[in-house]
Protein backbone atom coordinates (compact mmCIF):
# COMPACT_ATOMS: atom_id res chain seq x y z
CA UNK A 1 0.00 0.00 0.00
CA UNK A 2 1.26 2.98 -0.75
CA UNK A 3 -0.23 6.12 0.49
CA UNK A 4 0.75 9.81 -1.63
CA UNK A 5 0.03 13.10 0.29
CA UNK A 6 -0.93 15.75 -1.58
CA UNK A 7 0.37 19.11 0.80
CA UNK A 8 -0.37 21.30 -2.08
CA UNK A 9 -3.84 20.12 -1.47
CA UNK A 10 -4.23 20.25 2.30
CA UNK A 11 -2.63 23.71 2.40
CA UNK A 12 -5.14 25.39 0.03
CA UNK A 13 -8.12 23.83 1.89
CA UNK A 14 -6.92 25.11 5.01
CA UNK A 15 -7.76 28.62 3.36
CA UNK A 16 -10.29 28.46 2.34
CA UNK A 17 -13.53 28.24 4.73
CA UNK A 18 -17.46 26.79 3.78
CA UNK A 19 -20.30 28.13 6.06
CA UNK A 20 -23.54 26.41 6.06
CA UNK A 21 -26.81 27.90 7.87
CA UNK A 22 -30.52 27.48 8.06
CA UNK A 23 -32.89 29.43 9.11
CA UNK A 24 -34.37 27.92 12.35
CA UNK A 25 -37.54 29.06 13.07
CA UNK A 26 -38.84 30.67 16.33
CA UNK A 27 -41.77 29.77 17.86
CA UNK A 28 -44.46 33.15 18.78
CA UNK A 29 -46.00 32.71 22.45
CA UNK A 30 -49.58 33.11 21.61
CA UNK A 31 -51.35 35.87 24.23
CA UNK A 32 -54.35 36.69 22.27
CA UNK A 33 -57.32 36.07 25.14
CA UNK A 34 -59.32 34.32 22.61
CA UNK A 35 -56.87 31.81 21.21
CA UNK A 36 -55.75 30.34 24.74
CA UNK A 37 -57.32 27.62 26.10
CA UNK A 38 -57.43 27.95 29.74
CA UNK A 39 -58.62 30.55 32.32
CA UNK A 40 -56.75 31.76 35.69
CA UNK A 41 -59.33 30.80 38.17
CA UNK A 42 -57.08 31.68 41.21
CA UNK A 43 -55.30 33.98 42.85
CA UNK A 44 -58.68 35.83 42.42
CA UNK A 45 -57.91 38.29 44.82
CA UNK A 46 -56.54 41.83 44.47
CA UNK A 47 -54.15 41.90 47.26
CA UNK A 48 -51.72 39.32 48.22
CA UNK A 49 -49.50 39.40 50.94
CA UNK A 50 -45.27 38.93 50.28
CA UNK A 51 -44.30 35.76 52.81
CA UNK A 52 -48.02 33.89 53.06
CA UNK A 53 -49.31 30.89 51.15
CA UNK A 54 -51.31 31.69 47.96
CA UNK A 55 -53.78 29.49 46.00
CA UNK A 56 -53.19 29.11 42.29
CA UNK A 57 -55.15 27.29 39.71
CA UNK A 58 -56.50 26.78 36.12
CA UNK A 59 -58.97 25.70 34.18
CA UNK A 60 -59.24 24.33 30.91
CA UNK A 61 -61.54 26.47 28.54
CA UNK A 62 -61.33 24.40 25.09
CA UNK A 63 -60.58 20.59 25.84
CA UNK A 64 -58.50 19.39 22.90
CA UNK A 65 -56.12 16.26 21.81
CA UNK A 66 -53.38 18.66 22.81
CA UNK A 67 -54.33 20.30 26.12
CA UNK A 68 -55.28 17.05 27.55
CA UNK A 69 -51.48 17.09 28.78
CA UNK A 70 -50.40 20.69 29.45
CA UNK A 71 -47.47 21.76 31.36
CA UNK A 72 -47.55 25.15 33.40
CA UNK A 73 -45.10 27.44 34.84
CA UNK A 74 -46.16 30.43 37.04
CA UNK A 75 -43.52 33.66 37.61
CA UNK A 76 -43.78 36.61 39.52
CA UNK A 77 -42.18 40.08 38.68
CA UNK A 78 -42.10 43.69 39.91
CA UNK A 79 -41.17 45.59 37.19
CA UNK A 80 -40.32 49.14 39.31
CA UNK A 81 -37.44 47.21 41.56
CA UNK A 82 -35.98 46.00 38.19
CA UNK A 83 -35.38 42.61 39.63
CA UNK A 84 -35.93 40.15 36.93
CA UNK A 85 -38.73 37.25 37.38
CA UNK A 86 -38.93 34.79 40.10
CA UNK A 87 -40.33 31.32 39.39
CA UNK A 88 -43.51 31.36 41.76
CA UNK A 89 -44.51 27.32 41.12
CA UNK A 90 -45.48 24.65 38.53
CA UNK A 91 -48.60 22.53 37.69
CA UNK A 92 -52.20 23.35 37.51
CA UNK A 93 -53.21 23.61 40.90
CA UNK A 94 -51.33 24.14 44.34
CA UNK A 95 -50.01 26.92 46.24
CA UNK A 96 -46.70 29.04 45.94
CA UNK A 97 -45.24 31.67 48.63
CA UNK A 98 -44.39 35.03 47.24
CA UNK A 99 -40.69 35.86 48.22
CA UNK A 100 -40.53 38.98 50.41
CA UNK A 101 -37.31 40.24 48.78
CA UNK A 102 -38.93 40.16 45.39
CA UNK A 103 -39.71 43.73 45.95
CA UNK A 104 -38.06 46.62 47.66
CA UNK A 105 -40.52 49.33 48.23
CA UNK A 106 -44.42 48.12 49.28
CA UNK A 107 -47.24 48.10 48.69
CA UNK A 108 -46.14 46.89 44.99
CA UNK A 109 -47.79 45.68 42.00
CA UNK A 110 -46.99 42.08 40.94
CA UNK A 111 -47.32 40.71 37.41
CA UNK A 112 -47.85 37.01 37.67
CA UNK A 113 -47.21 35.25 34.23
CA UNK A 114 -48.53 32.15 33.59
CA UNK A 115 -47.03 30.50 30.26
CA UNK A 116 -48.15 27.16 29.57
CA UNK A 117 -47.23 24.35 26.74
CA UNK A 118 -49.51 22.21 25.40
CA UNK A 119 -49.10 18.40 23.98
CA UNK A 120 -47.92 19.50 20.46
CA UNK A 121 -45.32 22.36 21.65
CA UNK A 122 -47.56 25.44 21.22
CA UNK A 123 -46.79 28.17 23.83
CA UNK A 124 -49.11 30.17 25.56
CA UNK A 125 -49.15 32.77 28.36
CA UNK A 126 -51.32 34.77 30.44
CA UNK A 127 -50.74 37.74 32.45
CA UNK A 128 -52.23 39.05 35.50
CA UNK A 129 -51.68 42.08 37.69
CA UNK A 130 -52.17 42.40 41.56
CA UNK A 131 -50.92 44.49 44.64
Amino acid sequence: MLLIAREGRKESMLKSYKFESRYVPVQEIETSPQKVPFAIVEPSGDTLQAGKPVRFSVKLTRETRATRSMTYLWTGEVAADGRGFRVLGTGAPGSFVIPPAIATNFPAVLSIHLTALNANGKAYQRITCTS
